[in-house]
């Protein structure tokens, strides 16, 4: 990738033999979109004049403005190393345009340009230098991907024990190909679990790059026979994966975190940057974290943060001093993860950061050791939340969150998270399979464990409930029919049967009406959060039918 021209573009695509050009653009969540056209369509797509139908695409648009034009970012222009050489297949990132001619506001991509044009304003220059993690599993006989891996690999280990050593190696050559600049690549500490690091860069640079980085890496292990996964904690008992950001910060010239005259070398703006990231932490979570599965990661004992402090070694501390000083002092937030949209989460965070210098924000003392549930109540340490639905709570209270990515971004936003939050939870209570129940809670649910098994046992209560109302109603019928004892055979038969048929006819819909409505209902009052409500609506379709049995005299 680098600085183009319409005519230098269209050059090369002539002299490469470039065949397709896809132009990419991503929506809310950070999925990868695009549409396709032909070498012969390049000089349209160059004037501006390709058209996206967006009313299905996330967080983009409505039925009342489906229209939307992309408008290619020609510095992001780069042929796909692992498609065919003849009839080679390139790529342009885009922007989304109205047709108005304006910026899509919600548009992820103009919402970092957005944020970084900000602090340009003020002087400053925000690099970025993220850390991505991801796993690479086996799939099955179908092809269909699994969590299974057979290496045994840690930390910085190598072949033989590192099976994905090659599989690596070919994603960071033909991200080299591409022209994104590769650091360092190796083993993680998890079995199956790697980190490639880039050359850090300006923040909307590195988050394309993170995009085809996720392209590639999907690609190229498909080739090798693998799956590779994004996904935070795709196992319980080993680390997740994150995606540390480092950030620098330069004005005129200048790394802003550098005081050589402070024993700590860094500057009061480097205080004010990490009070910015801790004080803004819990709202930009839904942000940085954005799914059920990220907050399985952040637990205790996996290297993962769940202490809003900062340190220098602390594994549970939000934000970490790295050693190194000079143009090379850097501040990194560990929260992120890599299912996380790039551009949304550097765009939050360079606005908490700079939030922080403006309104000098100082942390707390910083913590070289993970603290107790006393000494954070001490110290008045808060922590991160603790599921997606706490996340979505302090998103939409957020007034601050609104003015950096958008009012009506901000309602889309929590809108679909809770969406996907329900229909989760009502697709676990109603399908899940009990050998399948602890991996369920680890990788999808939004819930803890605990709160799970308890709307299991109200599940099996509400059971109780109706088995016993259902008995009490067959021995009130016979009760009944036994008063007529001058009544015939066929009389008796004819009496029980229509009884029977009245009660059983009632407490089969009112139980049919309980397995749809307590997930229902304990699905979306989850999602808002409301303990009270959950009992009610999962007791209210049985209380009511208990109701009616009592209140009706005898069954007539």
């Amino acid at each position: 990738m680098g600085n183009y021209t319409r005519e230098e573009i269209l050059q090369m695509a002539e002299e490469e033999d470039v065949e397709f050009i896809r132009l990419q653009f991503t929506d809310m969540f950070g999925t990868l979109k695009n549409i396709a056209i032909t070498a012969r369509e390049l000089p349209r797509a160059l004037d501006n004049r390709c058209i996206v139908d967006g009313s299905f695409i996330a967080g983009i648009a409505g039925e009342s403005e489906p229209d939307m034009y992309l408008r290619p970012d020609l510095d992001t222009f780069a042929i796909l190393p692992w498609r065919p050489q003849q009839g080679k297949v390139a790529r342009l990132l885009c922007d989304i345009y109205c047709p108005d001619g304006t910026p899509h506001e919600r548009s992820p991509r103009y919402i970092l340009k957005k944020t970084a044009r900000e602090a340009k304003k003020e002087g400053y220059t925000c690099l970025v230098d993220p850390e991505c993690e991801f796993f690479l599993f086996h799939t099955d006989d179908n092809g269909v991907p699994t969590t299974v891996t057979h290496e045994k690999a840690g930390y910085l280990d190598v072949s033989p024990v590192d099976l994905g050593e090659n599989a690596r190696r070919d994603i960071v050559l033909n991200l080299e190909d591409m022209g994104i600049e590769v650091e360092s690549s190796h083993h993680e500490t998890a079995p199956a679990q790697h980190e490639v690091d880039f050359k850090y860069g300006e923040v909307r640079t590195i988050a394309d790059r993170v995009m085809s980085f996720k392209m590639t890496v999907r690609t190229i292990a498909k080739r090798h026979g693998l799956h590779a996964t994004f996904m935070p904690k795709p196992r319980a008992e080993v680390n997740g994966s994150g995606m540390h950001i480092h950030f620098f910060l330069f004005k005129d010239g200048r790394n802003v975190f550098v005081n050589p005259g402070n024993p700590q070398e860094l500057s009061e703006e480097a205080y004010y940057f990490v009070g910015g990231l801790l004080a803004h932490s819990k709202e930009m979570a839904l942000i940085t974290n954005p799914i059920v599965n990220s907050y399985k990661r952040l637990v205790p004992g996996y290297e993962a943060p769940t202490e809003l402090t900062w340190t220098k070694n602390n594994q549970n501390s939000l934000v970490r001093i790295p050693g190194s000083r000079g143009m090379e002092t850097r501040i990194e937030l560990r929260s992120p993860d890599a299912a996380a949209n790039p551009y949304l989460v550097f765009a939050v965070c360079l606005a908490a950061g700079l939030d922080g210098i403006h309104k000098k924000i100082y942390p707390t003392k910083s913590s070289s050791r993970e603290l107790s549930e006393t000494d954070q109540k001490t110290m008045k340490i808060e922590n991160l939340p603790g599921n997606l639905n706490e996340a979505i709570d302090y998103f939409e209270q957020s007034d601050w969150i609104k003015e950096v990515l958008g009012t009506e971004f901000c309602k889309e936003e929590a809108k679909l998270c809770k969406g996907i939050a329900i229909i989760l939870m009502l697709f676990h209570h109603l399908f899940y399979k009990m050998d399948n129940y602890s991996g369920f809670i680890i990788n999808f649910s939004p819930f803890s464990e605990e709160r799970i098994n308890f709307y299991a046992l109200l599940g099996k209560i509400c059971v109780a409930i109706f088995v016993f109302i259902s008995g009490y109603g067959i021995a009130a019928s016979y009760r009944k029919v036994f008063q007529h004892k001058k009544a015939d055979r066929k009389e008796i038969v004819s009496f029980i049967w229509k009884r029977l048929w009245k009660l059983e006819t009632f407490y089969w819909f009112a139980f049919i009406l309980t397995l749809i409505c307590q997930p229902l209902g304990r699905t979306i009052f989850d999602a808002y959060g409301t303990e009270f409500k959950n009992i009610v609506v999962c007791f209210f379709i049985d209380f009511f039918g208990l109701a009616y049995l009592f209140a009706t005299p005898t069954l007539n």
